[in-house]
């Protein structure tokens, strides 16, 4: 190979390395962020402006239900009411339940089915495990089980909720002292550096090379020739 086409071949492999680095693939995998895990620990009174969209056949009840959930901030939701058949093992009835909940910007929807036990020492309305899906805008993506039971007038809510991002609440805390700004050596990128210095020495490489074609030319033209 000649000293030209090494010089080229070194630029090759440079720019291929430039260009993998700025691939979308490398900035996708970059900004895409783990899943925000939410814990739910609240009591939601039976009190709201929601109403079941479409209850299911021999529904006896439609609940509304509100509460504050850090991080989700302020949630709704309306469920329903079907019984089922038996008993739990210490002697509550048991019922399933379907609803859909809403929080600022987003919607999503869940179902539980009745658990075995009451889930509380004076006899609940109902125990439910309940599975949070289907969810829109700010709740798109959301997955996760809770636990819930209904007792007289609240729905105690336990469990985690899985979230894709996360969620800017109506009223966030204020913050004590401001957020000290980041130095200049954490401000800096280091890609961009990388960059360039590929790119340099590529340069500088090709360059050494011709400079060096360059002059044995001409020391091959300036050789006197023979009479």
């Amino acid at each position: 190979m000649t000293k030209s086409g090494t010089a080229s071949l070194v630029v090759t492999v440079l720019l291929v390395s430039v260009l993998s680095a700025l691939s979308p693939t490398s900035a996708r995998a970059e900004s895409d962020p783990p899943a925000v895990s939410v814990t739910v620990d609240a009591d939601f009174a039976w009190y709201g402006n929601r109403d079941c969209d479409q209850p299911r056949p021999h529904s006896v009840v439609c609940i509304a239900g509100s509460a504050t959930v850090p991080t989700l901030g302020f949630v709704e939701y309306a469920r329903d009411a079907v019984p089922e058949s038996g008993k739990t093992t210490d002697g509550c009835p048991k019922f399933s339940t379907a609803g859909r909940m809403w929080i600022k910007g987003g919607t999503a929807t869940f179902t539980g089915t009745p658990e075995d036990t009451c889930g509380g020492p004076n006899f609940p309305d109902a125990h439910y495990a309940v599975t949070v899906e289907g969810g829109t805008g700010t709740l798109a993506g959301i997955a996760g089980t809770i636990d819930v039971v209904a007792d007289h007038g609240t729905d105690h809510w336990k469990g985690v909720l899985l979230l894709q991002h996360e969620i800017a609440t109506a009223s966030p805390p204020a913050a004590v002292h401001s957020a000290p700004a980041p130095s200049s050596t954490s401000a800096i990128n280091p890609l961009p550096i990388a960059i360039i210095v590929l790119l340099a020495g590529g340069i500088a490489a090709l360059a050494v090379l011709v400079g060096l074609r360059t002059r044995r030319r001409r020391a091959s033209t300036s050789v006197p020739r023979p009479d």
